[in-house]
């Protein structure tokens, strides 16, 4: 039963679907839109200092942020998929591209919510080969999904009410994700079609409404190219610095954008393909009078050339896990526990764990697999991602050395200390030995090798687990 794998769709490029229909006219933007910060997902933390940057790029490969009057409203809700698509140009493209791979270390987006604090969390899927306004997990689809990221998200405050954020999320450190360019791997080449050149990215989120800042001009922005073969926007990036006064859509994004719906979850908009009839008559600076169907959005990369992607992701992580029996004090009382990989630059471990979220006065401890993520099997009062061969590190494990035992004590501000000395780099969390735990084979953890990590935790009398996370070490 801890055999269901992730999948990954592949297949031939099919044509795209025709929009369902309009949706609900887009709004007007009714409050400032605040910067929210830097979320560094390799260790879980936030940067909020004025003027600070990311480690993200120096490399600006899509750039979709023209706009910004206008939104979709809270119609994207909790458990839902929406899909947005553009192009990541390869080599044998003629926009001045210079690899056929990117080493994605960060990206930014703007939405809106009235959320509460601690009720609101997003997972976000690259994908490198995506057919616009087609479900990614239809089968045949030409879609191939590099790699997930989990972020929590700023939500209104306290006494509820709209809010606008910017997010920029760092990926640097560990949780880089390859993306291949021009629809690879299962369309690789440049085709001059969109459905074969394509990538997309679906945003996902959990425990709360949200809704996307539209952005893109294809009227108001420079073609990369000149529009050659029909090509809208690619500006603001590194192979195409130049965009007009209005600011950037990005390379071939369309206007439409994909819902897909869970099953048995409630319906704002039914699965299928949308869009607002794009019809700009007044320019940038007054606005549309109907905005581009397409979400804002800036992707970040390495400038290392000529790289080859690698197909497994570094870092993949789970859904998020259940909501925890106990409290605390930090951002999400209650709510889920979560893990996060930082690695270790100096090869002296095989990286660090922090685990946050947790209930205050409960203990913890990583579980480590070889295997794949599931869905999710309910075990006690939680659910572990991990499939077999299931290993961890305690005294259980036959681990006799303190630094190979990772139980924690989650503090009141539910961040999982230590009891052993052998936490990361923040002084919290587990430094993960290079040795491999006796159950899956004892050894050494070697460059290259895959492994999952989740954190058990008591729960008064029953057992709970974090979400997972799924490392390739480096």
């Amino acid at each position: 039963m801890f055999a269901l794998a992730l999948s990954l769709a592949l297949g031939p490029a099919v044509a795209a679907q025709a929009p369902a229909g309009d949706p609900p006219s887009p709004l007007r933007v009714s409050a400032p839109v605040r910067s929210a910060g830097i979320y560094h997902v390799a260790t879980g933390t936030w940067t909020r200092v004025p003027g600070a940057s990311a480690s993200a790029g120096p490399d600006i490969v899509f750039a979709n942020d023209t706009g910004g009057s206008y939104w979709t409203g809270l119609l994207h809700e909790d458990g839902a998929q929406w899909v947005d698509e553009g192009q990541l140009p390869g080599a044998s493209s003629p926009f001045g591209a210079d690899r056929e791979c990117y080493r994605v270390n960060g990206f930014q987006l703007s939405y809106g919510t009235s959320a509460l604090p601690g009720s609101l969390s997003l997972a976000l899927d690259l994908y490198d080969a995506y057919v616009p306004c087609t479900d990614p997990s239809a089968p045949g689809a030409c879609t191939n999904r590099a790699g997930t990221v989990q972020v929590d998200l700023p939500e209104s405050g306290a006494f509820g009410g709209l809010a606008f954020w910017t997010i920029t999320v760092d990926l640097a450190g560990g949780a880089e994700i390859d993306v291949g360019a021009d629809a690879a791997p299962c369309a690789p080449g440049y085709d001059g079609v969109i459905e074969q050149d394509g990538f997309g990215w679906g945003a996902t989120p959990h425990g709360a409404r949200i809704g996307w800042l539209l952005a893109g001009d294809p009227d108001w922005t420079v073609a990369a190219t000149g529009g050659a073969n029909g090509e809208i926007g690619g500006g603001g990036t590194y192979y195409a610095p130049a965009s007009g006064s209005c600011g950037n859509t990005g390379l071939n994004a369309s206007d439409l954008w994909q819902v897909v719906e869970p099953a048995g979850g409630a319906i704002t908009l039914p699965t299928g393909c949308y869009s607002y009839g794009y019809s700009n008559v007044l320019g940038c600076v007054l606005g549309p009078n109907k905005p581009f169907a397409s979400f804002s959005f800036r992707l970040f990369a390495d400038d290392v050339p000529g790289a080859a992607c690698d197909p497994v992701p570094d870092v993949a992580f789970s859904d998020p896990a259940l909501p925890h029996c106990g409290t605390n004090s930090g951002s999400n009382p209650s709510g889920p526990a979560r893990i996060t990989y930082a690695e270790d630059p100096s090869g002296v471990t095989a990286g660090s764990l922090r685990i946050v979220d947790g209930p205050a006065g409960e203990f913890s401890m990583v579980v480590c697999s070889t295997g794949p993520l599931t869905t999710g099997v309910p075990v006690s009062a939680g659910l572990l991602y991990l499939a077999a061969p299931l290993g961890r590190y305690g005294q259980l494990a036959g681990n006799v050395d303190p630094s190979l035992n990772s139980v924690g004590l989650f503090r009141p501000d539910g961040v999982s200390e230590s009891l052993f000395g052998n936490g990361g780099p923040s002084g919290d969390g587990f430094a993960i030995p290079l040795q491999v735990p006796p159950v899956l084979g004892g050894g050494t953890w070697l460059p290259g090798d895959t492994v999952a990590f989740t954190a058990w935790f008591r729960c008064g009398t029953a057992s709970n687990f974090s979400d997972a996370v799924r490392v390739q070490l480096r």
